[in-house]
């Protein structure tokens, strides 16, 4: 049950969403899981999502990154395989995939009309990404959100409530439009195709994220 206040709750669901995004758009690296050992980062991840075995299993990578002969390279490698290179294991990671299938329903082309609708979005909230990636792409709609997370946080801590209420407002009809429509599918995808139980363990805790989310939102 969440209880904070709303610029507190705003902040943490940016960071879980920017943790996320990170997640799917960064190839495995000491920094990353630097960042994701942080104490910021597992307490707001307790605080959006029941804390149980993935939880766990994340820390284990930590200690498997840097103990376990090996282990780098099979998570790269599992990262390649689901994010970046066609083949058994890539879910493609792009909303156009999910939401524009082909006639016999198998996934659909990259750089659809929900990629150029996204696009659009982007521009009318004048938020830029540096990552070089389709808009529709599965980290950088988790990207976006943060931002939108941040955003409304600051502007509840300024008082500015009338824009932190639009924010608000853009926040629930990205997620209904977008993100709630393909987004369990695609991560239901990772879950099952990952080799790794830390990419895993990743696609289960944004799963449940997601629905705490639809709880507040839809």
């Amino acid at each position: 049950m969440i209880t904070e206040t709303s610029l507190e709750l705003s902040k943490t669901r940016g960071i879980v969403y920017q943790w996320i995004s990170n997640m799917i758009l960064l190839e495995p690296n000491e920094q990353n899981f630097q960042f994701l050992v942080s104490n910021k980062i597992i307490d707001a991840i307790k605080k959006m999502v029941e804390y149980t075995v993935y939880g766990d299993n994340l820390i284990q990578a930590i200690v498997d990154w840097r103990c376990e002969p090996g282990f780098k390279e099979k998570m790269i490698e599992d990262f390649n395989e689901l994010f970046c290179i066609p083949g058994p294991k890539y879910i493609y990671p792009f909303e156009s995939c999910y939401r524009e299938r082909l006639v016999d329903d198998s996934i659909g082309k990259i750089y659809g009309c929900t990629t150029l609708e996204v696009s659009q979005i982007y521009k009318v909230l004048s938020i830029r990404f540096n990552k070089k990636e389709i808009p529709d792409h599965l980290g950088i709609e988790l990207l976006f959100m943060s931002e939108l997370c941040y955003l409304e946080g600051a502007n509840s801590e300024n008082n500015q409530k009338v824009d932190a209420q639009k924010l608000f407002e853009w926040q629930k009809g990205f997620l209904n439009d977008h993100l709630f429509k393909w987004g369990f599918e695609v991560l239901k995808n990772m879950e099952e195709k990952a080799e790794t139980d830390f990419y895993r363990s990743i696609a289960q805790m944004s799963i449940d994220f997601l629905e705490e989310e639809r709880s507040i939102f839809i």
